[in-house]
């Protein structure tokens, strides 16, 4: 039964963690839009100069980022 208990409460742990990471990569996007379309730039995915050139990149195209 204790191994029942302590595996379930690492299960939970590890999804908690997980999710945690996620949301925190999220809330660093930023989605233009333009053009008929949208795209979405996330600040996880890149390092910062990265990001900076896709924002200037897109907005170069006519989106507008926000």
């Amino acid at each position: 039964m204790k191994k029942i208990i302590l595996s379930a409460a690492i299960l939970a742990g590890l999804a908690f963690v997980s999710c945690s990471k996620d949301d925190d990569k999220n809330s660093n996007c930023v989605t233009c839009t333009g053009n008929g379309d949208s795209q979405r730039v996330c600040k996880g995915d890149l390092s910062q100069s990265q990001y900076d050139d896709a924002i200037d990149t897109l907005e170069a195209l006519g989106y507008d980022c926000n």
